[in-house]
C-alpha cells in the first residue's frame, strides 16, 4: 500500500511537469508578424525618486538597528 501512494505522487508530479511544460497552439501554429507593436513605455520620474527615497530610509534603518 506505501508503494502505492509512493508511486501515485511520482506519477502525479511527473504529469503535472509534463503539462506545465506542453506547448499552446499559438506555439505549434507559429506566430504570425502582423502584430501592432506599441512604443515602449517612459519610465516616471516618480519611480527614481521612490528608489532614491527607499535606499536612504533603508540606510537609515540599518544604521539605526
Amino acid at each position: 500500500m506505501k508503494f502505492l501512494k509512493q508511486a501515485s505522487v511520482i506519477l502525479l508530479f511527473l504529469f503535472s511537469f509534463q503539462i506545465a511544460n506542453s506547448q499552446s497552439l499559438e506555439d505549434e501554429f507559429g506566430f504570425e508578424d502582423d502584430v501592432n507593436d506599441e512604443p515602449a513605455a517612459p519610465i516616471s520620474n516618480y519611480v527614481t525618486f521612490g528608489l532614491i527615497i527607499g535606499v536612504v530610509y533603508g540606510f537609515k534603518k540599518i544604521k539605526f538597528t
